[in-house]
């Protein structure tokens, strides 16, 4: 009796072990029919100062030498990114076709599209 139950409860562990081991099989893969998961590119406004500026010249967009001492490319990256449409009152057309290029830039980077 003894024998049969040791039979027993190995033949019940080794089926649990099995049913566990193949769940586990798919090594934490989507399934075929899951779509993948879009990820989003990291936030422009948490780089530093000098690679928000860096990242504009890396573009072609020029900061007009009227704002360049004193703009925070980092808030302007932050104000952008919480409301695209945001809109400015603008001292010149230069400074203002500046901020439409940095617009553009960041709906384009993080694939906003216009209505």
């Amino acid at each position: 009796m003894k024998k049969k139950s040791i039979s027993l409860l190995y033949l019940i562990t080794s089926v649990f072990l099995l049913a566990f081991l193949s769940l586990g099989c798919t090594g934490g893969r989507p399934s075929a029919t899951e779509p993948p998961k879009a990820t989003e590119p990291p936030r422009l406004s948490d780089m530093t100062e000098e690679e928000c500026r860096a990242f504009l010249s890396e573009h072609g967009i020029e900061i007009p030498a009227e704002i360049a001492k004193d703009l925070k490319v980092k808030e302007l990256f932050m104000q952008l990114e919480e409301d695209p449409e945001r809109q400015y009152f603008l001292s010149s057309v230069d400074v203002e076709d500046f901020t439409e290029e940095v617009r553009c830039l960041i709906k384009d980077y993080y694939g906003i599209k216009d209505d």
